[in-house]
C-alpha cells in the first residue's frame, strides 16, 4: 500500500514549477559558441527539501505547440550540476554551440524517487558571431553530445537497459561502471568501442563478484571518448 507521505511527495514533485530559466551570453565568453543557462533551484517537495536531479535540454527549433514532442527530440546538456537548496541559483555553461544561432532551453527536475516535474518556461538566447552558411559542415564540437539513460528507472527486479548515445560521427571507446554512494565500484557495464548513434546495452544487475546487486541508489559513471556521461539509478526490491 502506498504511504500517505509517498503519495503527497509524488504529487508535489509532479507539480513543481521551475521559474525564470534564463539564457545569456557569458560576460567572459571563451568563444562565440557559448551560452550561460541559469535558474532558481526548487525543493523535492514543493519548496522543502532538496531535489535530486536536473534534466536540461536544448534545440535550435522553437518549442511549438507540443512541448513533449520538442522535448523528445531535444539534446541533453552534459555537465548540469546537482540541485542546490531551494532558492539558490543554479547554472551551467553550455559550450560547443554554433555562432550566431538562437537556442531554446527547457528544464525539468526530479526528486529521489525520480518523480519528474512539469516543464519549465522556455529560455532562449542567440550566440554571438556569424552563423555558418547553409549547407556548410558543422563547426568542431557542435555534433550531438554523448549521453546515457537507464530504463526502467526506478528499476524493479530484472535486467537494466542503458540507452547510450555516442556523439560525433566516429566510433568511440566507452567505459561505464556502476558505483554505490560511497564511491565503490559495484559492476562494469561496458568497456569496448561503440559506433556513433544510439546503442542499447543490457546490465544483468549482477555485481563484479557475480552476486545480485542490492536495492538502493547508485551512480552510473562513464566515459565516451573524452566525454563523460552520468546517470543516477534507483534499484527497487
Amino acid at each position: 500500500m502506498t504511504s500517505t507521505r509517498r503519495a503527497r511527495r509524488t504529487l508535489a514533485a509532479l507539480s513543481l514549477a521551475i521559474v525564470a530559466l534564463c539564457c545569456a551570453i557569458p560576460a567572459a565568453a571563451q568563444s562565440d559558441a557559448t551560452l550561460l543557462v541559469s535558474w532558481t533551484a526548487t525543493g523535492d517537495d514543493g519548496s522543502n527539501g532538496q531535489a535530486w536531479q536536473y534534466d536540461l535540454r536544448y534545440s535550435t527549433s522553437p518549442v511549438g505547440s507540443s512541448i513533449a514532442a520538442w522535448w523528445n527530440q531535444a539534446t541533453h546538456v552534459i555537465g548540469v550540476p546537482q540541485p542546490s537548496m531551494p532558492g539558490a541559483l543554479d547554472s551551467v555553461l553550455v559550450t560547443g554551440l554554433s555562432p550566431g544561432t538562437t537556442y531554446y532551453f527547457v528544464l525539468r527536475v526530479a526528486d529521489e524517487a525520480l518523480n519528474w516535474s512539469s516543464y519549465s518556461n522556455v529560455g532562449s538566447a542567440q550566440t554571438t558571431g556569424t552563423p555558418p552558411p547553409p549547407g556548410s559542415p558543422s563547426a568542431p564540437g557542435t555534433e550531438e553530445a554523448s549521453d546515457l539513460r537507464a530504463f526502467p528507472n526506478p528499476a524493479p527486479s530484472g535486467p537494466i537497459r542503458f540507452e547510450l548515445r555516442v556523439g560525433g560521427t566516429e566510433p568511440r571507446l566507452v567505459r561505464i561502471r556502476v558505483y554505490d554512494l560511497n564511491g565503490h565500484v559495484i559492476a562494469d557495464v561496458a568497456d569496448t568501442t561503440y559506433p556513433s548513434g544510439i546503442t542499447s546495452i543490457t546490465w544483468d544487475r549482477l555485481a563484479t563478484s557475480g552476486n545480485p546487486v542490492a536495492p538502493g541508489y547508485y551512480e552510473v559513471l562513464g566515459t565516451v571518448g573524452s566525454s563523460r556521461v552520468r546517470e543516477r539509478l534507483l534499484l527497487l526490491p
